[in-house]
């Protein structure tokens, strides 16, 4: 059926775009403002890879809307939340321990107001040193999207005033 590329674009032009706008409203009612273009943007990329499993172009809606659901289930299952209490590092002397707790709980204070999947990107790449294409692969999303919610995340975090209470 999709066999010919132009027949391939008309399809998704004619009935997965024109719900462009449609899907980043669900986007938003399910994953919020900061996350709904990011996860639209997806679902588009997902739905083009999967045009041949469109079987009714007139419901092409109600598939793309299910694509986003999916994949937001998908992504809400697969990785946890950075937990409250990481893992203690070494220092020399108790007063850098000291400073270093504050320190991390300050910085995990930040963190748990950023938007989830870019709390995800920051905690994984930053506080774990993954590489964005490795989370990327875990997340099923391409390396693109875990790059832009990184730099979103710690554009924010670099906007927050550095002051302790």
């Amino acid at each position: 059926m999709l066999s010919n590329p132009e027949k391939r674009e008309m399809l998704y032009l004619q009935h997965v775009e024109v719900c462009r706008e449609k899907l980043i409203r669900y986007c938003r009612r399910l994953a919020g403002d900061a996350l709904a273009e990011d996860m639209a943007q997806e679902t588009l990329i997902r739905a083009w890879e999967r045009l041949e499993q469109l079987d009714d172009p007139h419901k092409a809606e109600r598939w793309l809307l299910s694509i986003a659901r999916n994949l937001h289930l998908s992504n809400s299952r697969r990785i946890p939340e950075p937990a409250e209490e990481g893992a203690a590092l070494l220092h020399p002397s108790a007063e850098e321990e000291v400073l270093r707790q504050e320190h991390y709980a300050f910085l995990n204070r930040l963190l748990m107001e950023l938007p989830h999947m870019q709390k995800q990107a920051v905690y994984y790449c930053c506080m774990l040193g993954h590489k964005p294409a490795r989370l990327a692969r875990f997340l099923r999303v391409s390396s693109h999207t875990v790059s832009a919610r990184l730099f979103r995340g710690l554009t924010a975090l670099r906007k927050t005033p550095r002051e302790l209470d």
